[in-house]
């Protein structure tokens, strides 16, 4: 990110503010001097809206018509055919939207922490704790959304010299800046989410699910660890998430409707959507992957849930996703740790303890009496249990392509990814394909020097 881009963030942030700043006529003054200020500068909305979309459009949950795929974006169109050029030069809303929009966030983060470290009178220590455990998670969590989208995938035996992200670690804006290796960017990732996990007060999620708790910490603590392949790690953060909130919506009890019946809900720890505001995946034209659709039983209430009938075809659209709106969910929910515990324990040797979690889990997705327990003892097929339960829970929640990049690394968890396109078009992403890193913006290419993922 070149100065420009952050000037833009803090303009943006500016813009956006309603409370103290607006008050103040001369903006150049309107430097927040309290934690409260520095609260205001957290509590926007829309810094919880942004995660990167982009790998959401690449991912084998649904498919395109050729007409449709043809007749959309740029960016949505070469993300879906998973082609080298996605943004084809073209720096405006899809670049906005997936790389300046988390580094903004990002910034407004930075700005905040920065801030609070010169403050000489903290007031509350409580509060200051708690916002400075806001920003550091906010930090850690767009990092990790833009190192899954335009770093390259965490190899335990690579992951030193393997190219990453920029990090963002201070609110200076000059200068050129360099990509750091996989390695330093989980590494700082891990150390914000530690250091808010000791800062925030909150053990579990209240109403509005927008400031982050304990329980919500150890969930994040548990999806990186799983990224990174460090099973014990993301067990125990999973346990920690779980002592502390493990409520889980049965869907017994929720109503079929095609409205949006999940915002803020209770199996909610965080929420967190991502910039796809296109409402491409609750389109009539959108249809649901047929493969993906096939591994649903009858008495699996998610088919009727997730999906419906779509007019005048045989195939299945999009009924609802789990953040409640167009967008795809981005935050962490009680069904994701529950799963992540699940596969560590399959992993690491507790194959009744994996298949514990998963009956729960069938329970509360299953129509009452028909959620028939797993019954096995061969750990493979345990394995096999839980990446099956996880690739039916778990439908744009920016989770499936860092799974394919995770699980593509053994070849008996690899899936090669075919898109058809009648008899116009079709593509193939292999596992372990260059393509599953993103290109970067070109226009931070030619600013910062950085090397170009090679496609």
């Amino acid at each position: 990110m070149h100065y420009l881009k952050f000037s833009a963030a803090f303009l943006f942030l500016s813009a956006s503010c309603t409370g103290f700043l607006d008050e103040i006529p001369d903006r150049a003054l309107a430097v927040p001097t309290t934690v409260g200020e520095f609260e205001q500068l957290l509590n926007f909305e829309s810094h919880y809206t942004v995660s990167p979309a982009i790998s959401e459009f690449g991912i084998d949950d649904f498919f395109l018509p050729y007409a449709v795929w043809n007749g959309a974006s740029a960016r949505i169109r070469n993300t879906y055919g998973w082609r080298p050029d996605i943004y084809e030069g073209n720096n405006g809303a899809g670049v906005l939207q997936d790389w300046n929009g988390p580094y903004g966030v990002i910034y407004v983060c930075n700005v905040v922490l920065d801030g609070l470290d010169a403050l000489k009178d903290t007031g509350n220590p409580a509060h200051y704790r708690n916002v400075r455990g806001q920003a550091l998670f906010l930090r850690a969590f767009y990092h990790y959304q833009l190192q899954e989208a335009y770093g390259q995938p965490f190899r335990p035996t690579t992951a030193g010299s393997d190219l990453g992200i920029p990090l963002r670690l201070d609110a200076i804006v000059q200068g050129r800046i360099a990509r750091n290796t996989v390695a330093e960017t989980y590494a700082s990732i891990v150390a914000d989410l530690r250091h808010a996990l000791d800062l925030v007060t909150k053990e579990r999620p209240d109403a509005d699910r927008l400031w982050v708790s304990k329980a919500a910490v150890h969930a994040m603590l548990s999806r990186v660890h799983l990224t990174m392949q460090a099973y014990a790690e993301a067990k125990t953060h999973a346990d920690g998430s779980l002592e502390r909130y493990d409520r889980l919506l049965d869907f017994n009890d929720l109503p079929l409707t095609n409205a949006f019946p999940y915002p803020d809900h209770a199996e909610m720890l965080t929420r967190l959507t991502s910039g796809a505001s296109t409402g491409l995946f609750l389109r009539t034209t959108t249809y649901v992957d047929t493969s993906l659709y096939q591994l649903y039983e009858e008495a699996d209430l998610r088919k009727t849930h997730y999906f419906k009938p779509a007019p005048g075809t045989s195939y299945a659209n999009f009924r609802n996703l789990y953040s409640g709106s167009s967008s795809p969910f981005a935050g962490l929910g009680v069904d994701e740790v529950l799963l992540n515990r699940a596969e560590c324990r399959a992993r690491l040797g507790d194959p009744n303890g994996a298949l514990d979690d998963l009956g729960r889990l069938r329970r509360h997705r299953y129509r009452a009496g028909d959620s028939a327990p797993l019954a096995t003892d061969d750990p493979a097929d345990v394995l096999g249990a839980v990446l099956l339960e996880r690739r039916k829970e778990l439908l744009f929640r920016g989770t499936r392509w860092t799974d394919l990049r995770r699980l593509n690394q053994d070849p008996a968890t690899a899936t090669v990814l075919v898109r058809e396109l009648g008899t116009d078009a079709s593509f193939t992403l292999p596992p372990g394909d260059a393509r599953y890193t993103l290109p970067m913006p070109d226009i931070e290419i030619a600013l910062n020097g950085f090397t170009q993922n090679q496609r």
